[in-house]
């Protein structure tokens, strides 16, 4: 059931922040108690830790995903300074190969003209041959028998000697154009391969840091978007806080408005404030056990040391719920104020109210002892809200602190 009450306080938050947080504060207060005021501050100052906590949180998350950020764009830029590189080297290469194109294109057309030359000297060997075989081997004395003359003799044997060494020297010819031909093609084949495979290499390479790119961009744009979304969360929650702190002060406001507007609390002990009548010898919060120094306790309370037989009077017109010897309290009056709320004064020398009697604010209730757990005179004094104890020297008089 409390559990309840609390979700639905929170979102009661919520909804102050989101939706009515324009309603003005005086229309609030003539409808609200000072009890549910106080169960809203406390739920919108859990809800300003939690927020808090949650901006730290983002803030340590966006200063860590800018370092991840910021390695990988560096990573990129890498690959993308290779892949500029790889770029120039194509463009370089893509040049090479062109101008090996046309080196190609030359010794293509080297190779059909030395091919036209063997084919000719071919041609022209083959009719030798074949003139060679109809006509016989020719002697030097048939020559010289077939001469009209030795002139004509002469003339024959010089033409038959041009004859043989032309024959050698077309043969020779056909030996080496055939041999260039080999080296030239066997040239072209060789360079044709390597840069083929130069490219083939070159273009996988290319391909390879292009995919570890995209890669890279996938990973940092991932990233961007991480911190997208964190800073929106962030720059919402820091909103969220704003406005949180800006309602815990309208509720604030309005409590302190309740509580002037009904005269609240009064000190309660009857004495001058800013005297040496009184000194306030413990506050609301942690504290070292007064009875074994080696412990902390949380203390419920204020603790008002003065004399013995101080009229301690109710801080504010209510009705006693309580008035008794309550062993570690001592004598004990307890008054109920409406609204839940409630004043405890304890360790009295003396009760004065009676259980049931009606007080006015002021009204002597006890007097300042040191019964119970009590190291001295003093009054213990605590204020009750809804069942928890709160701090009182939110409701009492600044003046006497």
């Amino acid at each position: 059931m409390r559990l309840g009450k609390k979700i639905f306080s929170m979102v009661f938050c919520f909804i102050i922040i989101f939706s009515s947080f324009a309603i003005t504060l005086p229309q609030e207060t003539e409808a609200r108690t000072l009890l549910q005021v106080e169960a809203d501050l406390k739920e919108c100052e859990t809800l300003l830790n939690s927020l808090q906590n949650k901006k730290a949180k983002l803030s340590d998350d966006i200063k860590k995903i800018n370092r991840e950020s910021g390695l990988t764009v560096n990573q990129l830029n890498l690959y993308i300074q290779e892949i500029e590189y790889l770029d120039t080297e194509i463009a370089l290469t893509e040049e090479t190969i062109q101008s090996y194109v046309m080196k190609l294109s030359e010794i293509e057309v080297n190779i059909l003209i030395q091919q036209e030359s063997y084919d000719y000297y071919e041609d022209v060997y083959a009719s030798i041959v074949r003139y060679s075989f109809m006509q016989g081997d020719i002697s030097i004395f048939q020559l010289l028998l077939e001469s009209g003359s030795f002139t004509d003799f002469l003339t024959r044997v010089d033409n038959l000697n041009y004859f043989l060494k032309y024959t050698d020297s077309i043969m020779e010819s056909l030996t080496l154009i055939k041999k260039d031909l080999e080296v030239i093609r066997g040239n072209y084949e060789s360079a044709k391969t390597t840069l083929d495979n130069y490219n083939t290499d070159l273009q996988d390479k290319m391909n390879e840091v292009a995919q570890k790119r995209v890669e890279l961009e996938a990973e940092a744009a991932a990233l961007g978007t991480s911190l997208s979304k964190l800073e929106n969360d962030f720059v919402s929650t820091d909103s969220l806080i704003t406005q949180t702190k800006t309602k815990i002060a309208a509720l604030q406001k309005e409590r302190q408005a309740i509580l002037d507007s009904n005269k609240d609390h009064i000190w309660p002990v009857k004495v001058r404030a800013k005297s040496n009548e009184y000194y306030v010898s413990s506050l609301y919060g942690w504290r070292v056990n007064p009875f074994d120094s080696s412990k902390m306790q949380f203390h419920n309370g204020v603790d008002i040391a003065c004399a013995h037989g101080t009229p301690i009077v109710a801080t504010k017109a209510g009705t006693v719920t309580r008035s008794e010897y309550a062993s570690s309290w001592g004598n004990l009056v307890v008054v109920y104020h409406g609204d839940g709320i409630s004043s405890l004064y304890a360790h009295a020398s003396s009760r004065v109210a009676k259980v049931g009697q009606n007080v006015k604010q002021g009204d002597i209730i006890a007097y300042v002892g040191t019964t119970g757990s009590s190291t001295g005179n003093h009054l213990h004094y605590s204020l009750i809200i809804n069942g928890n104890y709160v701090d009182p020297s939110k409701y009492l008089p600044k003046g006497y602190f």
